[in-house]
């Protein structure tokens, strides 16, 4: 797979018979919008999307995620926890964004000071409050 461009269908194909009510899918980055497509999908237990965002930001490397808007009514009708994570200085999406989402996702908003993109580079290589989620 073309890491440089991340292809959906293949990623869902990889994790779709891994998958039941009682999964929890952990999200990061990129990967939070794998999550968000699954969950239009197919039911599972918990969500846990860590700098994630959920706009149609059609980038080269993010445009095989966007075939239509996420449809975030079938998502809460899937899943049935959803905790949004979010850095108040993510480089790359805004903490107001992610917060936006976990209302469109009716989820739980989780604001963490000083993680960057919770990235080594931001010198995060343990996020605790996701233990504290499952």
């Amino acid at each position: 797979m073309n890491s440089d461009l991340p292809n959906l269908e293949l990623m869902i194909k990889a994790v779709n018979n891994l998958i039941d009510s009682y999964t929890t899918l952990i999200g990061h980055s990129l990967t939070c919008l794998l999550s968000l497509r699954l969950a239009e999908r197919m039911k599972y237990k918990r969500m846990v999307l860590v700098a994630g965002w959920d706009f149609d930001d059609l980038t080269r490397e993010h445009k095989l995620f966007w075939p239509n808007k996420v449809n975030h009514e079938l998502i809460k009708k899937n899943v049935t926890e959803r905790y949004i994570i979010h850095s108040d200085n993510d480089p790359y999406i805004t903490a107001y964004s992610a917060e936006e989402m976990s209302k469109r996702l009716d989820g739980k908003f989780i604001l963490v000071k000083d993680a960057g993109h919770f990235t080594a580079k931001d010198r995060v290589t343990e996020i605790p409050q996701i233990l504290a989620l499952l």
